[in-house]
């Protein structure tokens, strides 16, 4: 590419740098993590399954075989109930420790993996500006006069994703487990009521919830060595039995969302701390993903972050310190980098003094109708529409809101891009 060709992926108006889609490919190659059978996301799904087939076993086999935790068998009666009841309770905190520690370890992966291509990258750039005649010595300057390292990036990642979106009050994923968990939990009290109105034992009721845990997922169900586990509970008329599957269905479902939205989050999070750290990096756009076209759900509060110029950046760029966070669960969308030439590495970039100019409802409307237009072929008026955009606005308004607050909250000691 010649020196003064306009570069698709630079600040608008600004020209290339030897290096600098070199230096893109390095960054944009972590997404590789994400993708694909060996995909982190898809591993942590699996530990999922396999996390729950280990639970249901264990239930199985202790209900089958001997007494649960040490309560007795026959009819269970209501001064054992509670110890029943913590017994259960325990296997579910530790399957929720142990998921925990499993995402913990896939986002951390994504990050460190992030930042290290960032920091490659940024030592690509500094070779190939030393390389160009003329600015060798002041590129070599720069980069021995700046200090960045990618060293914290990783350690800040998910902290810093889960202050952007302040998820209810959720620090670690512990707390995001937990919440989906409760209505798991409040199926087995149910279940432990009607076994006492109806003179179970306290194996049977292990088996039951065993059964729940495996028939959830048929990913699930192939995975459990007891193969009194496989026959399910989808014809049984029991509603105590009935309802616990729905719960252990809908904690499959949530724990699946919560595998593929964080660990995502955790790669954006870690991209935008890393370009904050480097000098080359002056801003982000909002990339949607591939798919997002053909989804059902678009356009979206994705298509509004994506269109909207909030900081006089262009359409969809913002400054790092404001990038938002996911507005919507699963959502794949990435950031584009805006790059900066060498001559302007030791800049400070920009920041916000102020909470970015909200866009207006009308503003809103207007453009997600054209959104539609486009993506359907001609502009609805229908109050479906409208209510969908104010949707769509008021997921982006509040995203944004929140990146705001998180660096403010961040310039008072918590980790912060910018």
């Amino acid at each position: 590419m010649d020196q003064g060709e306009e570069h698709p992926e630079g600040h608008p108006g600004g020209r290339p740098w030897r290096g600098s889609e070199a230096y893109l490919r390095t960054v944009y190659g972590a997404r590789r993590l994400l993708i694909g059978e060996e995909g982190l996301s898809r591993g942590a799904v699996q530990a999922l399954f396999e996390l729950l087939a280990g639970a249901a076993d264990r239930l199985a086999r202790e209900g089958d075989g001997r007494p649960l935790q040490g309560i007795p068998g026959g009819p269970l009666r209501p001064e054992r109930a509670e110890g029943l009841r913590q017994a259960l309770f325990e296997i579910l905190r530790e399957l929720a420790a142990d998921y925990e520690d499993v995402l913990t370890d896939a986002a951390l992966t994504t990050a460190e993996v992030v930042a290290q291509a960032h920091e490659e990258a940024w030592r690509e750039a500094l070779r190939a500006a030393g390389a160009v005649r003329g600015r060798g010595a002041r590129s070599q300057q720069l980069g021995a006069s700046l200090r960045v390292s990618f060293a914290r990036v990783p350690g800040d990642a998910i902290a810093y994703a889960m202050a952007r979106r302040s998820l209810g009050g959720a620090s670690t994923y512990r707390g995001l487990i937990s919440r989906h968990l409760e209505h798991l939990a409040d199926a087995v009290d149910e279940a432990i009521l009607r076994a006492l109105v109806e003179g179970h034992s306290a194996r049977r009721l292990a088996l039951t919830i065993a059964q729940a845990l495996a028939a959830g997922s048929p990913e699930v169900e192939q995975l459990v060595t007891n193969g009194r586990l496989r026959s399910g509970l989808r014809s049984q008329p029991d509603p105590a039995a009935q309802q616990l599957l729905r719960s252990a269905r809908r904690f499959i479902r949530y724990g699946q969302m919560i595998a593929v939205s964080e660990i995502n989050e955790s790669y954006r999070a870690a991209h935008i701390l890393s370009a904050a750290e480097s000098p080359a990096v002056e801003a982000a756009r909002w990339r949607l993903s591939g798919r997002h076209r053909g989804l059902a759900s678009s356009p979206c509060a994705c298509d509004v972050l994506a269109e909207l110029d909030l900081h006089g950046l262009g359409a969809g760029v913002y400054a790092l310190g404001a990038y938002p966070a996911a507005p919507h669960p699963y959502c794949a969308c990435t950031p584009e980098f805006i790059l900066r030439a060498p001559g302007r590495w030791d800049e400070p970039k920009p920041e916000l003094e102020a909470p970015p100019r909200a866009a207006t409802p009308e503003e809103v409307r207007m453009l997600f109708r054209g959104l539609r237009g486009r993506s359907r072929g001609q502009a609805p008026t229908s109050r479906a529409a409208e209510r969908a955009a104010e949707r769509a606005a008021g997921a982006a308004g509040e995203t944004l809101r929140l990146a705001y607050e998180a660096q403010l909250e961040a310039q008072r000691g918590a980790p912060t891009p910018g």
